[in-house]
């Protein structure tokens, strides 16, 4: 780990100062998905990217090798996952879910800063501002 690298143990009975929560399912899904790739040492990574999606900020994730400098890795339920330091504050507070639905299934983030979200979920703005999707117009790509 570099001087510039932090890494955060999260417990249950950590409540305050959280920069995200991963639950079970979250990390059930990852531990699937590095075991299906015989990636067993790969971290999952979580960011936000200004600018983009549907609304001011979209979310993308991804899994690497292992974090980089600068990167703040939070481990839980027998997973590393990593955010970099333009995101955390805007991930603040957020949990990192899973579900297997056919309908609206896969990995969602629950972000108590985002004001107004789009249909998809990948999407958000901290203003409020009113969120229109992208996806039905063909701008964007479903996923």
């Amino acid at each position: 780990m570099t001087s510039q690298e932090s890494t955060v143990d999260l417990n249950p009975s950590q409540v305050k100062n959280k920069i995200l929560t991963v639950d079970r399912s979250a990390a059930a899904e990852f531990e699937r998905m590095r075991d299906k790739r015989n990636r067993p040492d790969a971290v999952l990574r979580v960011r936000v990217v200004p600018d983009s999606g549907c609304g001011d900020f979209r979310y993308a994730m991804g899994i690497e090798p292992g974090p980089r400098e600068g990167d703040t890795s939070i481990n839980a339920h027998g997973i590393t996952v990593i955010v970099d330091a333009d995101s955390v504050e805007l991930l603040h507070g957020s949990t990192l879910e899973f579900s297997d639905s056919l309908i609206d299934g896969g990995f969602k983030i629950k972000n108590p800063r985002a004001q107004s979200e789009c249909g998809c979920g990948q999407s958000f703005s901290l203003t409020g501002r009113e969120i229109k999707s992208e996806h039905a117009t063909g701008a964007l790509p479903t996923v």
